[in-house]
């Protein structure tokens, strides 16, 4: 009777981890998905290392997480100003980067399913700038898009 339960138990176990691996590998990103996002998170990010004065921290994920990546700078504190803080987020704009939320400090952006956050230290003494981007994104970012569809259109909502 016992080995029965044991069976039971043992076959319901390996159907559950099945399916959960069945489900991530339908509903997640592929592998060159997430290479293909690095790529294009790296170069966007050459492009703001070039106009960002002293750099602290710079995390380009060498790591290489497999399904997802997270990209950040930090700089100076004496370093960031609020017109800094406007020029990275003009010159995201520029390169397809879309304003998606501003709260608390942090602008969010999307780009292609991508987040990007610059969180503005302005105000507060011996705190760094920090910018960051992120695949899958944050949350917080509503970087779907569904979501980018309605902020596009209606930029006032």
């Amino acid at each position: 009777m016992k080995s029965n339960k044991n069976m039971i138990f043992s076959l319901a176990f390996t159907l559950v981890v099945a399916s959960g691996m069945i489900y991530s590998c339908v509903t997640g990103p592929t592998l060159g998905d997430v290479r293909n996002f690095r790529k294009m998170m790296r170069a966007d990010m050459s492009i703001l290392i070039k106009e960002v004065r002293e750099i602290v921290d710079y995390d380009d994920d060498r790591k290489k997480k497999t399904m997802s990546v997270i990209l950040s700078l930090k700089t100076a504190p004496e370093f960031w100003k609020t017109d800094h803080s406007s020029n990275y987020i003009s010159l995201l704009g520029s390169i397809g980067w879309i304003p998606s939320i501003q709260s608390n400090g942090i602008v969010f952006m999307c780009k292609n399913g991508v987040s990007a956050s610059i969180i503005n230290p302005d105000g507060k003494e011996n705190y760094n700038g920090f910018i960051s981007m992120s695949y899958p994104p944050d949350r917080r970012a509503r970087c779907h898009m569904k979501e980018m569809h309605i902020i596009v259109e209606n930029p006032a909502s």
